[in-house]
């Protein structure tokens, strides 16, 4: 008879967050009032806001969501109480449905998991989503996992941040893992406008984004950014790394810059590495006109503009930038610090005033659709840049196997084993220890990107494999299972691809763990007993 040992949700949360909390409190959230059966809570609401608005700063609440439900709610707040609240939910859905935020707080920690935030409808502030406001006296704390915003949309006098948008108090730190933004959009236009997904202007803390994806955003803005902003803040440690930013585009005139990722605070350090920016000009018709194709084009903006002054630092490392205008801009000044390596750019045109992103400089290849950056373009400096980008060997459509979609590499790219494995930064090497569906970056061999190729087929659902027989991982009835079939006792972790460990126990012969309180996308699993190592991959 197999031993089976059960892990339940509320012994994970701690982990997945990353903090050694306990929730003290547990309340369950349905529409009809009903908790599930066998699970222990403090109280139910039929009400996500309500919930909220029986938290306390006294103690620790995680609150749970009913699964695969649609809650219409919007305009819900936590006061000025600094509140240490989870929320987390299994396919769950909150609509806003109006032009109303949906989430405004100032926590001390939040933390938000598996949940769809969608139906924002023109709404004239930021943070259209979540304005995490954090506090002037003390550092505040958020963390997003496998959570998706989408179709979002701010309209006039909005500074940005359709999903996401932070006060400018101190931050501890800011994490967003394995998650999905896109079809968002900063609608009215404002000269000032940040990050159509993201605007963040905190201070003295970390900002992280790893694991995630911006596709099909739209800013209306010529100083902005189409996906993170990062502005007015200071001395910030921000780290993007394998994140894919596929489609984004600016509605805004044909002036100005407006990068994906735009960088403009005061002495921040900005790490960019193993990501992948792509835009595809072969959409547009040749009908259109000249003018019209020339405008077009600056939409195709960069993937980074780094503030002229203002003393920042960005490392760009290990990134592919296809079809767009640029891969990094930045004006000629003083005050700024680039380090570019080993990055693989097919852009319109050479970069002005960045140097370090020149072709066979420090590892990097640039391939340009024109030789100047003078001027508008013509079209056939278009057609040039068309006829470059399949050099890339990109893997044009977003690959949807993963919770988190990315763009994949064929197995004749340029890109495969082009990348450094070791990027030194404050002591910290940079570079993902796994590509975005874990596959490991080692041996010595980085390819450039968020994907690693492997000789494997990854929509299978375990790539990578160890073979060995003596244990078995697999997904059944909402469970992870996995089981040993040795004559040993296995010490087993599991880790995310983010290098973050879930959880540790011993396995004697099977233990089940519920998959509603794991991340979406690639997990490790880690099994040793002393002198044998076996890894296997499950995508979940």
């Amino acid at each position: 008879m197999k031993k089976t040992i059960t892990l339940v949700s509320t012994a994970l949360v701690a982990a997945l967050c990353s903090l050694s909390v306990h929730a003290d409190k547990v309340y369950y959230v349905d529409p009809d009032g009903n908790a599930p059966e066998g699970m222990t809570v403090d109280a139910v609401y039929n009400k996500i806001g309500t919930a909220i608005n029986n938290v306390t700063a006294d103690e620790p609440v995680t609150i749970y969501l009913k699964p695969n439900h649609v809650f219409t709610e919007n305009n819900m707040t936590t006061g000025t109480n600094r509140v240490d609240l989870t929320i987390i939910g299994e396919n769950t859905t909150i609509n806003s449905n109006a032009a109303q935020r949906i989430l405004r707080t100032e926590a001390a920690r939040l933390a938000l998991k598996g949940i769809t935030f969608s139906g924002v409808k023109n709404y004239t502030s930021m943070g259209g989503v979540l304005y995490f406001a954090g506090n002037a006296n003390s550092q505040s704390e958020l963390l997003i996992d496998s959570c998706v915003f989408e179709n979002n949309v701010l309209t006039d006098g909005a500074d940005g941040g359709a999903a996401i948008a932070t006060g400018t108090n101190a931050m501890n730190v800011i994490t967003i893992t394995n998650s999905v933004f896109r079809n968002n959009q900063t609608a009215g236009y404002r000269e000032s406008m940040s990050g159509t997904s993201i605007h963040f202007q905190g201070k003295n803390g970390n900002f992280i984004v790893e694991n995630s994806a911006f596709h099909n955003n739209a800013i209306n803005s010529n100083n902005g950014a189409m996906a993170i902003g990062i502005v007015n803040g200071s001395n910030v440690q921000a780290r993007i790394a394998n994140v894919t930013f596929y489609n984004n585009t600016t509605k805004g005139l044909p002036t100005g810059s407006v990068p994906n990722i735009l960088i403009k605070g005061t002495s921040d350090v900005v790490s960019v590495v193993n990501s992948s920016f792509y835009f595809d000009l072969r959409e547009e018709s040749d009908d259109e006109g000249d003018q019209t194709l020339m405008k077009e084009v600056y939409k195709r903006t960069s993937a980074v503009n780094i503030n002229g002054t203002g003393n920042n630092t960005l490392h760009f490392v290990n990134n592919v930038v296809v079809g767009l205008r640029n891969a990094v801009i930045s004006p000629a000044a003083t005050g700024r610090t680039i380090v570019c390596q080993n990055n693989y750019s097919v852009v319109l045109e050479p970069h002005a005033y960045v140097p370090e992103l020149a072709d066979s400089e420090n590892g990097n290849v640039l391939l340009t659709g024109r030789e100047s950056n003078l001027g508008d373009p013509f079209i056939a400096d278009i057609d040039a840049l068309t006829a470059l980008m399949p050099s890339a060997g990109l893997v044009t459509e977003l690959s949807t196997d993963n919770f988190v979609p990315y763009l994949a590499i064929e197995k004749t790219s340029p890109l495969v084993n082009a990348g450094v494995n070791e990027y030194m930064v404050a002591d910290e090497n940079i570079v993902p220890e796994f590509d975005v569906l874990g596959n490991a970056r080692e041996d010595g061999y980085v390819d450039i990107g968020v994907f690693e190729y492997v000789n494997d087929d990854p929509s299978t659902g375990i790539a990578d494999n160890d073979l060995s027989e003596k244990l078995t991982v697999y997904v059944q009835d909402g469970q992870l299972v996995i089981e040993n079939h040795a004559d040993t006792v296995f010490e087993v972790s599991l880790v995310q691809v983010d290098g973050r460990l879930v959880a540790a126990m011993p396995l004697y012969q099977s233990v089940t763990v519920d998959k509603g309180a794991l991340s979406h996308g690639v997990l490790l699993v880690v099994a040793t007993d002393g002198t044998t190592q076996i890894i296997k991959k499950v995508i979940l």
